[in-house]
């Protein structure tokens, strides 16, 4: 099982309904991101207010010192980029961050979302986004408590900062309430917030083991379920085959060339369609679906047995009378070997045929 290499944590909050001092609130700020860039949490801002500008002013300092500017500016992927911002496309040009002039390559704004209202896309973007890992909370209003009461529900861990006036309070005390087995953390000072930060990261690790664990044991159950369906497919393939194989030789002698023909032509196509039937069950790499497969196998089958039949019931002066069962079983079988194959290689030939299709216009041209 392999781990996110980092974990993102969505920030949310605001100064404008604090009471407190602000100059304490906005320190208190700038250690939460130095603090989140220590643990190596990635962080996602969504507007460049206040409250986000000290928290990305600590963590960018913070990340000079860990790694180093030139580092910092080496980034290429702009996933691997520590600070996501998201904001919508009427913002575009307006959000933006003084480190972000002498860092550019430790932000990641090419992700606008378009719309003009920023409240629904906002909580949009925590209900749908699968960067977001946790989230961290200070102070705020009624939309920070609305963005929380969504992360709770989402089962994102939270962390929220109980110091200062704001609906994190609130959010803090129905956290420590529905709390089982531990205790929530308390981060009204600074000493404590390390620890509040550490708990955050130890949360998000923990919550991505149980999700891929989860999403692992979910495509094995798929796996199962798929593989019994096409084992039914192969299965049914197989009885028909046997039932034509057996028919032709019951039948041989009552029934004249016209219907051991038709039983002919019939196996062929079951066979054809048994070979694609093997192939789905032992080899899980084809996409096509199972139905779609045994089709396939069943047309390539027929078309590949009767190339391969007709010559040989073809003479030089018409169309050969039966032989002895012996001549003729052996004709018949042999045919139903070379569909078999057909069938189990079908799907390779249909893509290169596929491939070579799309490639033709741009060869004409």
């Amino acid at each position: 099982m392999t781990l996110k290499s980092k974990h993102f944590i969505a920030i949310i909050g605001s100064f404008d309904r604090l009471k407190d001092s602000k100059e304490n609130a906005k320190k208190f700020a700038e250690n939460l991101g130095a603090q989140l860039a220590e643990a190596d949490l990635g962080i996602m801002v969504f507007l460049a207010k206040e409250f986000e500008r000290c928290i990305v002013c600590g963590y960018i300092d913070k990340l000079k010192k860990i790694k180093g500017e030139e580092k910092l500016k080496k980034i290429q992927k702009k996933t691997e980029r520590p600070i996501q911002v998201r904001y919508i496309t009427k913002q575009q040009g307006k959000v933006g961050f003084c480190e972000e002039k002498n860092m550019p390559k430790a932000f990641n704004t090419d992700q606008p979302i378009p719309i003009e209202d920023w409240e629904v896309p906002f909580y949009n973007t925590l209900v749908k986004a699968k960067d977001i890992d946790g989230v961290l909370i200070m102070a705020g209003g009624n939309t920070t408590l609305t963005a929380a009461q969504i992360a709770i529900a989402l089962g994102l861990p939270i962390l929220a900062i109980d110091g200062f006036d704001g609906t994190s309070q609130k959010v803090r005390n129905q956290l420590a309430l529905n709390a089982v087995g531990f205790d929530y953390p308390s981060n009204s000072k600074n000493k404590n917030v390390k620890e509040g930060i550490s708990w955050l990261k130890e949360e998000c690790v923990k919550r991505t083991k149980e999700t891929e664990q989860r999403n692992k044991n979910e495509d094995a159950c798929l796996k199962f379920f798929s593989q019994t369906h096409k084992t039914k497919y192969l299965g049914v393939s197989l009885f028909t085959l046997f039932l034509m194989i057996a028919l032709f030789f019951i039948f041989f002698d009552s029934w004249g060339g016209i219907f051991n023909l038709l039983i002919s032509v019939v196996g062929l196509g079951v066979a054809g369609a048994t070979g694609a039937g093997v192939r789905i069950v032992v080899d899980d790499s084809t996409d096509m679906v199972p139905i779609s497969s045994i089709i396939v196998g069943g047309v390539a089958g027929l078309i590949v047995g009767l190339v391969y039949l007709i010559p040989l019931l073809l003479g030089g002066q018409g169309v050969r009378v039966p032989e002895n069962l012996f001549y003729e079983a052996y004709k018949f079988l042999s045919a139903i070997v070379t569909a078999f194959l057909a069938g189990l290689g079908s799907d390779i030939v249909f893509k290169q045929m596929l491939s070579h299709a799309k490639d033709l216009p741009t060869k004409l041209q």
